[in-house]
C-alpha cells in the first residue's frame, strides 16, 4: 500500500509567498518602466532630448567676442588663450539678458582680487606631476642647429614664496597674464653654438 506524503506547510507558504512576490515585482516593473526605456538600449530614450532641450549653460569664447571685442582680442593673443572665458567668469547662460527680467542686463561675476589666489592656483600651483614652463637651458643640438626642444608647460609657483600671499591681480592681468607690476626675469636666450676649433 502506497504512502502519500504531503509537502510541509512551511514550504507551501514559502512557495506561495515567492510567487506573490514575483507577480508584484513584474507588475511593478511593467507599470513603472516608461515606454521609451528600451528604445535605444538600457536607458530612457526620451532623456536625450530632455537633456538637450535647455539653453546651453556655456557659450564659448566666440559668443563672448560678439560684445567684448577688445577683451577677446587681448585674451586671444596672450598666454591664457587656451583658458575659456567662462572658466573664470562662470557660465554665460542667458547673458547679457537677465532671465528674470528681459529688460535688464545680467552681469557675470568678476573674480575678486582675493579670490584669484584660489582661482589661479587651480592651474599654477606647483605640483610634481605638472611640467614646468621654463626648465633649465637645454643642451645644444648640432643636428638641428639649436637647443634641444622642450615641451612648454604651465608656469608653476609656490604662492607664499611667489607673492607673499598677495592676490594674483596685484601683478597680473588675467587676459594678458605676463607680470604688469613687477620686472620680469630676462627671457630665456638660446645658447649659441660652440665655435669651431682653429685649423692649423
Amino acid at each position: 500500500m502506497e504512502e502519500h506524503t504531503e509537502m510541509p506547510k512551511h514550504i507551501v507558504r514559502l512557495s506561495l509567498l515567492l510567487v506573490v512576490f514575483l507577480v508584484v515585482a513584474f507588475s511593478a516593473k511593467a507599470y513603472f518602466t516608461v515606454d521609451s526605456f528600451y528604445k535605444y538600449g538600457h536607458y530612457r530614450a526620451n532623456s536625450v532630448p530632455d537633456i538637450a532641450a535647455p539653453d546651453p549653460a556655456y557659450r564659448g569664447p566666440a559668443y563672448c567676442a560678439l560684445c567684448h571685442v577688445d577683451r577677446h582680442t587681448q585674451w586671444s593673443s596672450a598666454g591664457h588663450k587656451t583658458v575659456k572665458c567662462e572658466v573664470c567668469h562662470g557660465p554665460a547662460r542667458g547673458h547679457p539678458i537677465d532671465p528674470n527680467d528681459p529688460n535688464k542686463t545680467a552681469k557675470l561675476p568678476r573674480p575678486t582680487a582675493e579670490y584669484t589666489k584660489t582661482l589661479c592656483t587651480l592651474c599654477h600651483m606647483q605640483l610634481t606631476a605638472r611640467p614646468q614652463r621654463d626648465p633649465p637651458q637645454q643642451p645644444w643640438d648640432p643636428a638641428i642647429g639649436k637647443s634641444v626642444p622642450w615641451n612648454k608647460g604651465v608656469s608653476q609657483v609656490i604662492p607664499d614664496e611667489h607673492s607673499a600671499g598677495q592676490p594674483c591681480l596685484f601683478c597680473h592681468d588675467p587676459h594678458q597674464p605676463k607680470p604688469i607690476r613687477i620686472k620680469e626675469e630676462p627671457a630665456q636666450v638660446a645658447q649659441t653654438p660652440p665655435s669651431s676649433p682653429d685649423k692649423h
